[in-house]
C-alpha cells in the first residue's frame, strides 16, 4: 500500500512539473487571430525596418482582436497567413498538431508603427530556415547561451525514481550592425525534439529597445553565462 502511495505522489509531482514547464516555455505565447492581410500583399518580415505602419504593410487592424501580451501603449497583430509568414523569401508556414506557426507584430497605438515582431514556430523545417538565413546574412550569432530546466521526478517501468527528461533552452543573438536590428532566437527542446521556438526582432537604436529586452527578459541568459563562468 505504501509503495502505491509513493507511486501516486511521484506521478503527481512529475505531472505538476511537466505542466509548469509547458507554462514556462509558452509564457509569451498568444491566442490565434483572424486578422488578415487585406490587399493580398506579401510581407517579408526580414525586410521590416520598424518604421512601417500597419497601413504601409496593408494589414487589417481589428481593435477587438487583441490576444497577445505586449507593452503598455502597444497593440498586437497576430496572423498565420502565408502572405506574412515570410522571412527572406522563405515561407515559414506549418503546424504540429493544433499548434500553428504564426507572427505577432507589436505596434504603437498612437501611430500604429511596427516596433517589434515575434515569429513563433513549432516546425523544425521553419526553424532551420530562420537559423540558416541569419547565419548566411549576419554570420554566426554574437552570443549563445544553453541551459536546461529540471522537470522534477518520474518513475521508470520498474517503479524506481528517476529524473524526467530535461527541457533544453538555447538563446542566440544576432545584431545587424548597419541597421541596428537585433534578432533573438529562443529554442526549447526535450530529448532533442523541438517543442517551440521564437524569433523576436526590434531595433536596438529605438527608444523602446530596452523595454522590449526587459519585456522578453533576455538579460537572464547573459547573467546565466556570467554566473557559470565564475563557477
Amino acid at each position: 500500500m505504501k509503495q502505491k502511495v509513493h507511486y501516486i505522489i511521484i506521478l503527481l509531482l512529475s505531472l505538476s512539473c511537466t505542466s509548469d514547464d509547458k507554462k514556462d516555455h509558452k509564457a509569451d505565447m498568444v491566442g490565434r487571430s483572424s486578422q488578415k492581410v487585406t490587399y493580398g500583399k506579401k510581407i517579408d518580415l526580414f525586410n521590416i525596418t520598424f518604421k512601417e505602419t500597419l497601413k504601409d504593410l496593408g494589414l487589417d487592424y481589428n481593435k477587438e482582436n487583441q490576444s497577445a501580451q505586449t507593452l503598455t501603449g502597444y497593440g498586437t497583430f497576430v496572423s498565420s497567413s502565408p502572405d506574412i509568414l515570410i522571412f527572406n523569401h522563405q515561407s515559414l508556414t506549418g503546424k504540429v498538431d493544433e499548434n500553428q506557426n504564426q507572427v505577432v507584430l507589436h505596434y504603437t497605438l498612437n501611430k500604429q508603427v511596427i516596433s517589434a515582431f515575434e515569429i513563433q514556430l513549432y516546425t523544425s523545417d521553419a526553424l532551420q530556415k530562420v537559423d540558416s538565413i541569419l547565419i548566411h546574412t549576419l554570420g554566426q550569432p554574437g552570443f549563445t547561451n544553453t541551459s536546461s530546466k529540471h522537470p522534477g521526478l518520474a518513475i521508470d517501468k520498474n517503479g524506481n525514481m528517476m529524473d524526467g527528461p530535461r527541457t533544453e533552452i538555447t538563446y542566440q543573438l544576432w545584431t545587424n550592425k548597419k541597421s541596428g536590428i537585433s534578432y533573438h532566437l529562443l529554442q526549447y527542446r526535450r530529448s532533442e525534439k523541438l517543442l517551440f521556438a521564437e524569433l523576436t526582432a526590434f531595433n536596438d537604436r529605438s527608444s523602446d529597445a530596452d523595454y522590449w529586452a526587459s519585456f522578453k527578459n533576455y538579460d537572464r541568459y547573459k547573467k546565466s553565462t556570467k554566473d557559470n563562468n565564475h563557477e
